[in-house]
């Protein structure tokens, strides 16, 4: 077969099948780019595995440390995350924390919710309280009003803990309630040097 060792060309752009998207080399630069070279298209791949593999949006976009916490009777504190030990310095920068109900409140009491970078404290997302009428919705996080001290406008409203930082979910509960979650997604990038 003649094309049976074929390594490459010497042309900047591949084309795959007839009117197909392109491989283009542009100045050192891979591109997927349109049959026409007008545009570029959509890639799609594998979760990365080593350091240098491309990401995809879904990784990107993924929670870096999900959590449910259960509702019951009195004050309580979870560790919720733990950064892990570093290859270099170890650095976590906390780009976002949400806090969606996840089971609705069951009883006649209310429920405060904070998440914290001390037990007990509200310095990533101030206290917000739910009761049986609340929706399954998400609750806290998604705008500045609802980020706690260590989330500040002078981080670009982000936080930056060291390794092994513990991050707390703190349920303090008044009256009576006999169940309910509230899930946790913490969102992040874990420098390594």
């Amino acid at each position: 077969m003649m094309f049976s060792k074929l390594q490459g060309t010497s042309e900047n752009s591949f084309e795959i099948g007839l009117g197909g998207p392109k491989v283009k080399n542009n100045s050192g630069t891979i591109e997927a780019r349109d049959s026409n070279d007008i545009a570029y298209v959509i890639g799609r791949g594998a979760y990365p595995v080593g350091p240098n593999d491309w990401v995809t949006k879904q990784f990107v976009e993924a929670p870096h440390a999900t959590s449910r916490v259960g509702f019951s009777a009195g004050t309580r504190t979870v560790t919720i995350y733990t950064v892990p030990s570093p290859t270099g310095s170890g650095r976590f920068i906390l780009t976002r924390c949400i806090l969606r109900l996840a089971t609705a409140v069951v009883g006649t009491g209310n429920v405060a919710i904070s998440i914290g970078s001390t037990s007990g404290g509200i310095q990533i997302i101030k206290a917000v309280t739910v009761t049986s009428v609340s929706a399954l919705t998400v609750i806290a996080g998604e705008t500045i009003a609802s980020l706690g001290t260590d989330m500040s406008s002078l981080n670009a409203y982000e936080a930056i803990y060291a390794y092994n930082q513990l991050i707390y979910c703190n349920i303090t509960v008044t009256g009576i309630v006999t169940s309910g979650s509230v899930d946790i997604y913490i969102y992040g990038l874990l420098l390594s040097d």
